[in-house]
């Protein structure tokens, strides 16, 4: 057995095609579709506000002919800098209706960090959240060219009654107006521009596989032939759906799982801040959600939610759970209270759209990211000689071809080319994730290549060690990280990171220490045990809830 075998496919539900065929239309022309079918049914939900399919198709335009009548062209940057409110999809739908680029900037960056983000993009638009307006931008004004335009917005601005007045500074050389106002003074008449699929769809930024953020030029026919796998995969009946993912719009996850549901008519809750649980619990009382995805530390304050699990979830058909792992005591106990087979895990990245591999309904198995979607190529090759692969069931770094492997990095050939280099004579997406398959052609992520830790040429895989610590009923949260040896030069020593729960961090802390020392000892191998361990009260978490090791390593 080989990957060209595709062992994974025995693994498929009864619903599922191994290769699917996808429209040859951009993903706008697609949702034009959904529009005029879907018009009555609603769009987004965001507290007591509910936008319809129509309202939505109106206020986009309304964007669109903003953008029109400030020059821009297509192929051209629009950010958006904004948390989950209802102004973020109508200016992603309002930038690819004319084949504009939207490209998410998380409101959590810094000014210096949004500056590089719009220097590196070019961006001539910004929409912008009012609290950062006035924060960052006079910091910035004379350091971004490219940027012409600011659309100021607040998080109220869509709810009837609830809008609040925004002062806006007069920023030299650009021009600036507020969400509504920008509303108001246009039209809701459809620009008449035909969108290439080849054309960019959007671009996300990430870390990549090195080096500093740079952008994912996505495609319209990336997006179409994502969203269709995942439509399919998950069996998603059009018109009959609602949607409640509390990953940011401004991550390409949240971006992602939106543009899929939308095209398929279904209801989006909107989700603005994912660490308030009971407003989440508010809105699956209210509007009954069929499909839901989040990330395991937000599953694990969703759990912690006594409300959560009063709830009646049985229209929940799925919950899907990407960017890590969910580790097993949270898997067992979240399927308790939704459901048995109701948790799907999944793994992917920015540069395809998303998503890769998702667990097959009803044959989920724990500790696995679940098996490669239809369409999806996938070898295991040798983290030491990138030329060989790996026999089925060894570790070693995925490798992908997918009709949503990205167009490239913006502007940056190198970062490129290095991303996609070849493989016996074919360009394969590196993801830089190492792992196995087992003889179902299940995955098990392992590590991120760059998270490896080499103790004396020992390879500890941190995925690994952490999953069995989060077994110890005194860890909210963990991490491995790879220090220098001071007493052995390129050598490195491993270092854990604890956040407790609030009943253990009772205990002294040199308890918690030798108790956890202990448990390692007898849980892994002994150059896995860790040499420090560091208590912290409250671990960092990237914007999509996710354990963030950079300052950790820091």
């Amino acid at each position: 057995m080989n990957y060209d075998d595709k062992p994974w496919v025995k693994s498929y539900n009864n619903w599922v095609k191994p290769e699917l065929e996808f429209e040859n239309k951009s993903y706008i022309e697609i949702l034009d579709e959904t529009f005029e079918k879907y018009k009555d049914n609603p769009a987004l939900h965001f507290y007591g506000l509910t936008l319809s399919f129509d309202e939505l198709d109106q206020q986009s335009k309304r964007f669109s002919n903003f953008l029109i009548q400030v020059g821009c062209k297509p192929g051209d940057i629009v950010g958006i800098c904004l948390p989950t409110v209802p102004q973020f999809p109508i200016a992603i739908l309002g930038a690819l209706r004319i084949g504009c680029v939207p490209s998410g900037v998380s409101p959590l960056l810094t000014a210096k960090e949004i500056e590089y983000q719009v220097n590196d993009s070019g961006a001539k638009v910004l929409v912008m959240y009012d609290m950062l307006f006035g924060a960052y931008i006079p910091k910035i004004q004379g350091n971004v060219p490219s940027l012409e335009n600011i659309v100021v917005s607040g998080a109220t601005d869509m709810i009837p009654g609830a809008a609040q007045e925004i002062e806006l500074l007069e920023i030299p050389g650009k021009n600036v107006t507020t969400f509504n106002d920008m509303l108001s003074k246009h039209d809701p008449v459809k620009p008449e521009v035909k969108v290439d699929p080849e054309a960019t769809a959007m671009m996300y930024y990430t870390g990549g596989t090195t080096g500093f953020p740079k952008g994912a030029e996505l495609s319209h026919r990336n997006v179409v032939a994502n969203t269709t796998i995942v439509n399919a995969w998950n069996n998603v009946e059009s018109g009959k759906e609602t949607f409640c993912a509390c990953a940011p719009l401004f991550h390409v996850a949240g971006a992602s799982a939106y543009l899929g549901a939308l095209r398929t008519g279904a209801s989006w809750i909107l989700v603005p801040n994912p660490r308030d649980t009971d407003h989440i619990c508010d809105q699956m009382e209210k509007h009954k959600p069929t499909l839901m995805s989040n990330v395991p530390s937000l599953y694990q304050m969703l759990l912690n939610n006594p409300r959560f699990k009063k709830l009646d979830h049985s229209k929940l058909k799925y919950l899907f759970s990407a960017s890590a792992l969910l580790a097993e005591e949270t898997f067992k106990e979240l399927e308790s209270v939704v459901g048995e087979g109701k948790v799907l895990e999944a793994w992917g990245m920015t540069e395809v759209v998303a998503l890769l591999t998702m667990s097959p309904a009803g044959k989920v198995k724990i500790g696995s990211i679940g098996v490669p979607l239809p369409n999806v190529r996938l070898k295991i090759i040798d983290t030491d000689d990138e030329t060989k692969e790996v026999p089925v069931g060894e570790p070693g770094e995925f490798i992908v071809q997918s009709p949503s492997v990205m167009k490239g990095y913006f502007k940056k050939p190198d970062e490129t080319k290095y991303a996609l280099r070849d493989f016996d004579g074919e360009p394969w997406m590196h993801t830089g994730d190492v792992g196995r398959m087992d003889e179902d052609g299940y995955l098990y992520l392992m590590d991120r290549s760059k998270d490896m830790i080499n103790v004396s040429g020992f390879k500890v895989f941190s995925k690994e060690v952490e999953d069995k610590v989060y077994s110890h009923p005194g860890v909210e949260f963990v991490a491995f990280v790879g220090v220098s040896d001071p007493d052995r030069a390129g050598n490195e020593m491993v270092k854990m990171v604890v956040q407790c729960t609030e009943e253990y961090k009772k205990k002294n802390e040199d308890q918690i220490k030798e108790d956890l020392l202990a448990f390692c000892r007898e849980n892994m191998a002994k150059y896995k045990v860790p040499k420090i361990i560091e208590l912290v009260d409250e671990m960092p978490l990237s914007g999509i809830g996710k354990v963030d090791k950079k300052p950790l390593r820091d």
